[in-house]
């Protein structure tokens, strides 16, 4: 009964594509410029690797 992992499976999470060390610079840089939380994901997407199917 449960996961074997011991982690609720209603809450989970997707897994976050990792960004390098220039892409997250970037994002940083762009967030304490004032950019707005659209802009500053739309930088996420445009810099993460595509996803694993």
């Amino acid at each position: 009964m449960g996961d074997p992992d011991g982690e609720d499976q209603r809450y989970a999470v997707p897994r976050a594509r990792k960004l390098g060390p220039e892409q997250e610079h970037a994002i940083s840089v762009a967030a304490s410029r004032g950019a707005t939380l659209r802009e500053l994901a739309a930088l996420h997407r445009l810099y993460a690797p595509a996803p694993m199917r």
